[in-house]
């Protein structure tokens, strides 16, 4: 009986323990970077300041201008927030144990420097909107912003024919829609490209010179 108690007693003891730490468990501070106005929880309430390391961070970044690119950093380490339209950047991040600076940098792209795509003296080939035959055709946009998506339409497809797409010299895989063709996407670099599209003729015999045709 005396051992019964002493067990119970233990435990009490040790669930006291555990109570306590939970309730004095440290938590850690969030510095907006001077902006904490801007965010706030996905139900609109203040962005926390504080939160316990492990724990899950869920802020919003709603005021979002238009022709601004958003990065954003947690102590200098890049994160990369889902945007959701009407409603603005979520950012999430577990809490680490210590202090964290988060960081919003923004950029005006209209007054971004821009690069241009050289399409290998095949400008016409390529377009900035699916094929329609009944109005006139776009031309490819030549200049385009770093971190800008770039979509290629390229209409010009014949049969009995394997196309490569090349990016600066690397391969890129297009999607492929009966009704509009080849469409190329890649994601602008910082510096201008150079887009080729390479033909073959699959019925020619392997080896021939005039297999293959660069345009």
């Amino acid at each position: 009986m005396k051992r019964l108690i002493n067990i119970i007693l233990i435990m009490a003891t040790s669930l006291t323990n555990n109570s306590f730490a939970c309730k004095t468990q440290k938590t850690y501070s969030i510095d907006y970077d001077g902006r904490a106005e801007f965010y706030t929880t996905p139900d609109n309430k203040p962005a926390p300041t504080k939160a316990s390391a492990g724990e899950q961070v869920t802020i919003l970044l709603g005021m979002v201008a238009t022709d601004t690119r958003y990065d954003f950093y947690l102590d200098d380490e890049p994160l990369n927030p889902d945007y959701i339209t009407d409603h603005g950047f979520l950012i999430q991040f577990v809490m680490p144990e210590h202090d964290v600076k988060l960081r919003c940098l923004r950029q005006n792209i209209s007054e971004a420097q821009l690069f241009t795509i050289d399409f290998s003296g095949q400008d016409y080939a390529y377009l900035s909107e699916p094929y329609d035959r009944n109005r006139e055709p776009k031309p490819a946009r030549k200049q385009y912003r770093a971190g800008e998506q770039v979509v290629l339409y390229y209409p010009m497809v014949a049969t009995d024919t394997d196309y490569t797409f090349l990016v600066d010299g690397m391969a890129v895989r297009p999607d492929f829609e009966r009704s509009t063709g080849f469409i190329i996407s890649f994601t602008m670099p910082d510096h201008d490209v150079t887009v080729k599209c390479i033909e073959r003729n699959t019925m020619l015999p392997d080896g021939g010179e005039e297999m293959l045709i660069e345009r």
